[in-house]
């Protein structure tokens, strides 16, 4: 038979919206309540300055905290390649971009034109520095192959450093008051359980697609 096909972003929305009038006709006590619930947990989230996501169950929190800390380690060498590398024309693309153009809507295209040529014209540099030293074919094609790919990996691990502090700052709070995160751990998993209860009721009584 045919693989069943995966509804569209419409359907998908369609039945998310269909799912809530429903309830609102049917249950509106359970929406309040789920509210209610949210609300409460969002604002505990606040005041621990946490974000959902470091709430994340998936794993344990020792297995995550080595994952993270492996990553920090030999990431690292390879984030320092990729800024020096390609931070002086990130940079200067950007201060020049703007110098350039103040119309939003052609500051993406002058962005791209004048990247490509201080990228290329960098690596460019960088490419006869190391030929100076190093006068093998191959170790020039490594470096321009490893240039732009270590420039979105340094992208990447900046990224993952923003989401890696709110890990550790939820470690930090997980060891010196693990009661209040054992509270949210149970507010969270109490509102999931409210939800996938909510989603079998609906599709227990309607054909649709699942939300």
């Amino acid at each position: 038979s045919p693989p069943e096909e995966k509804p569209d972003d419409f359907q998908l929305a369609k039945g998310i919206s269909d799912a809530v009038h429903y309830f609102h006709r049917h249950d509106p006590l359970l929406v309040k309540t789920l509210m209610m619930k949210i609300a409460h947990y969002t604002g505990n989230l606040k005041r621990l300055h946490f974000k959902d996501d470091a709430l994340n169950t998936h794993g344990s929190l020792s297995i995550r905290s080595f994952k993270t800390v492996g990553f920090i380690l030999f990431g690292f060498p390879v984030y320092l390649y990729g800024i020096v590398s390609n931070y002086p024309p990130y940079k200067l693309t950007a201060f020049l971009s703007g110098k350039m153009t103040d119309a939003i809507e052609y500051q993406g295209t002058v962005k791209l034109l004048l990247g490509t040529c201080l990228f290329s014209l960098y690596y460019a540099l960088l490419i006869w520095a190391v030929s100076s030293k190093f006068d093998l074919w191959y170790i020039l094609f490594i470096c321009a192959v490893t240039f732009p790919v270590s420039g979105f990996f340094a992208l990447l691990y900046w990224d993952r450093l923003e989401k890696i502090k709110g890990l550790l700052h939820f470690i930090s709070i997980f060891y010196r008051r693990k009661h209040l995160v054992d509270k949210l751990l149970q507010q969270r998993m109490d509102i999931v359980n409210m939800i996938e209860k909510a989603q079998q009721d609906y599709l227990g009584r309607n054909d649709t697609t699942p939300f």
